[in-house]
């Protein structure tokens, strides 16, 4: 199934954790490279599956709820020592949180400038 992109992506990097909910894995991190209120693409060294589920966290301070924002791995694809993956938020991650955590990464950005 090709899923496409419904909403726009934000280029970022963040680091987040990584919590393995189908699996025994040792939870991990990785970077999150894009994000959209639909989902995220990340990179990290730790093995994803397509189809397996997970759950990230952003670091303290980002915003409120963006704790545990349970999603889906939808593609991977090995890149330069990374898994580069696709994942889409379930239906439990408001949307409208994803959005406000988007403007607020564009603010912080715009700070910079």
């Amino acid at each position: 199934m090709i899923y496409s992109r419904k909403s726009p992506r934000l280029s970022v990097s963040i680091p987040v954790m990584i919590h393995f909910i189908d699996s025994d894995s040792v939870d991990g991190w990785g970077r999150i490279v894009d994000i959209s209120t639909e989902g995220v693409r990340l990179e990290t060294r730790w093995l994803l599956k397509t189809g397996e589920h997970v759950a990230v966290s952003l670091p303290y301070g980002y915003q409120k709820d963006s704790e545990n924002l349970k999603a889906k791995v939808v593609h991977v694809r090995w890149d330069e020592g990374y898994y580069v993956a696709g994942l889409l938020f379930d239906a439990s991650v408001d949307r409208k949180n994803m959005k406000r955590l988007m403007t607020h990464l564009l603010e912080l950005d715009e700070r910079k400038i």
